[in-house]
């Protein structure tokens, strides 16, 4: 998977807006200090996708552009977290993602609780998921999701591919969860659901998702090659988001040309979701801090005066819709290094 992306949500703007729409109420994109009193934080951010399972409403987020021709292979990529207290009483199965062509399911990827361990195991299927993990997976920690999903129409040698790589751990190419799926007849690929489908009343718990991306292509597959550090102070944004939340010190920033003639990129000293902004006014929220603009497809530019200092938080503001993308430089933040650190700002803040 490589930028630009087919679609990418990072969920900075603290609502389902990157999406088409939305079934029901369940699912909420709560800002850190709502989660900090739970003991929880977004994998990068001020928010992030946040389901509470209540009873038996489900609830899911429905895209368009996550889609794939026949015979293409698509590649979806997403930071999952289960909360320490995600149990059942009751075995349940449940779909969390589902690749679609013209309502019919041709992939998925969801996860099961067996009471009796209470255990949470996840795995891949074509309409449900029938291949399953025999690790379990840890609560109270984000892990990378990767579903590689090769269309066939007709042929009968579709494949589906789960990876999963735990936060804190080295990226492996091998790193198999589940047996893969093959031998499958697919359609064409016209949308995605994204949230619980299917679940019982006995299971309670909450679910994280943050850093949503999906692509495609009609080559071998190509694993996501990313800097696993989530406190890397090299930050790469390829999409308008706060690259931290609290006080903290910039060294630099860069913007970087990707085949736009004019593209633009602001930096706010803010932790709430305020945008998309108006231009340099900001939608009546003041200046930004720096503006960069670029007059060349290639060009990179930095700003003058600098390390910076903000004092509330670092919204980078890009050209989403031309693939603009941004190395943001971080010298010091006070909710930085560990999910520990942004609880307990966040508990603070609020």
């Amino acid at each position: 998977m490589s930028f630009p992306y087919i679609f990418e949500s990072n969920f900075e703007l603290g609502s389902n807006a990157d999406w088409d729409s939305q079934n029901a109420a369940v699912i909420d994109f709560p800002h850190f200090t709502e989660l900090a009193r739970f003991g929880m934080a977004p994998y990068k951010g001020a928010y992030c996708f946040r389901q509470v399972m209540a009873g038996t409403a489900d609830d899911w987020l429905v895209e368009a552009d996550l889609d794939s021709a026949a015979t293409a292979r698509c590649q979806t990529q997403f930071w999952l977290y289960f909360s320490n207290d995600f149990t059942a009483t009751a075995n349940d199965t449940i779909n969390l993602f589902e690749l679609k062509a013209a309502g019919t399911v041709e992939a998925t990827f969801g996860f099961r609780v067996v009471a009796a361990t209470d255990v949470i195991n996840l795995g891949i299927g074509e309409t449900a998921p029938t291949s399953w993990s025999a690790q379990p997976l840890e609560r109270g920690r984000w892990h990378l999701i990767e579903i590689d999903a090769l269309n066939d129409q007709g042929a009968n040698d579709g494949t589906i591919d789960l990876y999963v790589t735990p936060d804190r751990s080295p990226f492996t190419a091998s790193s198999v969860h589940a047996t893969q799926v093959g031998s499958l007849d697919q359609g064409a690929i016209t949308q995605g659901l994204l949230g619980v489908q299917g679940s019982l009343d006995t299971t309670t718990g909450t679910i994280l998702i943050d850093e949503f991306k999906f692509d495609g292509d009609t080559g071998s597959p190509t694993r996501t090659q990313m800097d696993l550090d989530r406190w890397n102070p090299e930050i790469r944004m390829t999409k308008s988001g706060h690259a931290f939340v609290g006080p903290g010190v910039i060294n630099n920033v860069t913007l970087v040309g990707n085949g736009a003639a004019s593209q633009e990129l602001r930096l706010w000293d803010t932790d709430r979701a305020r945008f998309p902004a108006t231009g340099a006014s900001g939608g009546g929220f003041g200046a930004p801090r720096i503006e960069l603009h670029t007059t060349g497809t290639s060009e990179i530019v930095d700003p003058a005066s600098m390390p910076l200092r903000v004092n509330q938080g670092c919204y980078i503001e890009l050209d989403d819709d031309v693939d603009s993308s941004a190395l943001i430089q971080v010298s010091f933040a006070s909710a930085w290094g560990s999910e520990a650190n942004v609880v307990r700002y966040g508990l603070s803040r609020s």
